[in-house]
């Protein structure tokens, strides 16, 4: 907030030489629109509809998309997409480096929750306090690593993003979260588990805990079967099996 680009950019705001604006994701017309112009021609309708489907419409992973695979001739090599990747997650890897440490450990926490989280959730299982953690989320909403849905509720810009905030953790401090979102999403929904009974699930079987994680996917079959939803309540009833196959889930 003390950089001296921010003063520059409040100058020019009071002059009226600068209005900022917000430029959100680009839909499939938008994204095709910014990669022919980058390209230097028009691309196959296929590219760029991979293009739009694993950039979800971020301008900044377009560009990087495009970058590796623009050929010297300003047409693309072929009709790949990036033949690596790294430009992109060095990106996403230096946003996240650039956090304050409190917010970076806090975007690992909400990427153990998933791409979708809430306030509450992420609350129960922070070992900060309210003040810390608002300042945090705060700070993750500020440099476009998270933005808000609704009162309570935010997500990732980019699944990558959050992937990458995922894969920063070890090995066992994964399993010791997913344990404690599970436990906080068990007392959050108390008297209406079924509703999340597969989340509940899921992050039991990423904490460790076979026994645990197949009797909510047994809860969660039976809600879908409850709804006929045929096709998930046989996923859900394989996953409770596999993971304990000789368990009494009832």
């Amino acid at each position: 907030d003390d950089h001296p680009l921010r003063a520059l950019e409040f100058a020019l705001q009071r002059t009226g030489q600068l209005t900022p604006g917000e430029l959100g994701p680009l839909d499939r017309t938008e994204t095709a629109a910014l990669a022919d112009s980058l390209a230097g021609r028009a691309l196959a309708p296929d590219v760029t509809m991979r293009l739009y489907r694993e950039s979800e419409g971020s301008p900044l992973l377009i560009v990087e998309a495009l970058r590796d695979s623009v050929d010297g001739e300003g047409g693309p090599a072929g009709s790949a997409l990036p033949r690596s990747p790294q430009s992109t997650a060095m990106i996403i890897q230096q946003r996240l480096a650039r956090l304050s440490p409190p917010a970076r450990e806090l975007a690992s926490l909400a990427a153990v929750i998933g791409r979708e989280f809430t306030f509450p959730i992420l609350a129960a299982v922070s070992r900060s306090d309210e003040a810390q953690l608002v300042q945090s989320l705060d700070e993750l909403w500020r440099r476009r690593v998270v933005h808000e849905r609704g009162a309570d509720a935010y997500d990732f810009w980019h699944d990558r993003i959050r992937a990458a905030a995922y894969e920063a953790l070890s090995a066992a401090r994964r399993r010791l979260l997913h344990r404690q979102v599970a436990a906080a999403l068990e007392a959050a929904h108390g008297d209406a588990l079924d509703a999340v009974s597969g989340q509940i699930a899921a992050h039991y079987k990423q904490a460790g805990s076979p026994s645990q994680a197949a009797r909510y996917y047994r809860r969660a079959g039976d809600v879908a079967l409850r709804i006929y939803a045929l096709g998930e309540a046989v996923a859900h009833y394989q996953q409770a099996r596999e993971l304990a196959p000789t368990a009494k889930l009832d």
